[in-house]
């Protein structure tokens, strides 16, 4: 229950700015301003403790880090714009305050997260505190102060605001380059893929011609025809020499009755 309560506490804080700025507004339109003051000082005074105590409890969120920034930018402009009526001198400082909040958002729905800075945090922590004094200035007469207050704000929005537009400009050139690296190393790693795939088509094609080559030879070596030997039946005999020194003997034999009958 404890650590649930730890989570809700900076938020509650936060919604302390934002229902205090239209009460703070009527009651100063009514006249009623030490109580509008108090008010003032009030719901500057949780803008330190919110952030601190999500930090020191580990509770920081990125729904509460909007909500902070939403509840800073209600209660500062919205405070400032009442203070117009009085004091002219507030007019830049809400111009400027709306332009960085028009171009947080711009960041935020960009790169879809918001980064605070230190001049930042340092321009609210003086935003508020002259919007105490402007305040303080309804019924006490300390223009002099005021206006010095508001000199030093305006200084530190404008500050503020190049701070963000260079932060702005280095996270989209990083992004840039990050995604670069990205798709020069996504090309490499297909390029790899194409070389191992062209690699093993030629070796699986190799080992498709080896075995086409080693089908063929045995199939050569079945359908191979030995040739029978011819059957003794069918071989002409070698005539024995023997029979070969009878017939000659017989022939001449034969010549001698002829010539000896002839005589």
């Amino acid at each position: 229950m404890k650590s649930k309560m730890k989570v809700y506490i900076p938020n509650i804080l936060c919604l302390i700015r934002l229902v205090f700025t239209p009460i703070i507004i009527i009651l100063c339109a009514t006249k009623n301003y030490k109580i509008g003051l108090v008010l003032v000082i009030l719901a500057a005074i949780s803008d330190l403790f919110d952030g601190f105590l999500a930090r020191k409890w580990n509770t920081v969120t990125s729904n509460g880090a909007k909500l902070d920034a939403l509840c800073d930018k209600v209660f500062g402009i919205g405070l400032t714009i009442y203070l117009i009526t009085k004091f002219k001198c507030f007019i830049p400082i809400v111009i400027f305050e709306s332009i960085i909040g028009i171009f947080n958002l711009y960041v935020y729905f960009k790169n879809k997260s918001y980064k605070s800075i230190i001049i930042g945090k340092i321009k609210s922590v003086l935003l508020f505190i002259t919007i105490v004094v402007g305040y303080f200035a309804l019924f006490n007469k300390i223009y002099n102060v005021l206006f010095g207050f508001v000199i030093v704000t305006i200084n530190l929005q404008f500050l503020a605001l190049i701070s963000y537009i260079i932060n702005f400009y280095d996270s989209y050139k990083n992004k840039e380059i990050e995604e670069s690296i990205v798709k020069d190393k996504t090309e490499t790693r297909v390029k790899i893929y194409d070389i191992e795939e062209e690699e093993n088509i030629y070796t699986n094609d190799e080992m498709h011609d080896n075995t086409l080559i080693n089908n063929i030879n045995d199939k050569k070596k079945k359908n191979k025809v030995t040739p029978k030997p011819y059957s003794n039946r069918y071989r002409r005999k070698k005539p024995d020499k023997t029979e070969e020194v009878d017939t000659n003997t017989k022939k001449l034999d034969h010549i001698k009755d002829i010539f000896l009958d002839k005589e």
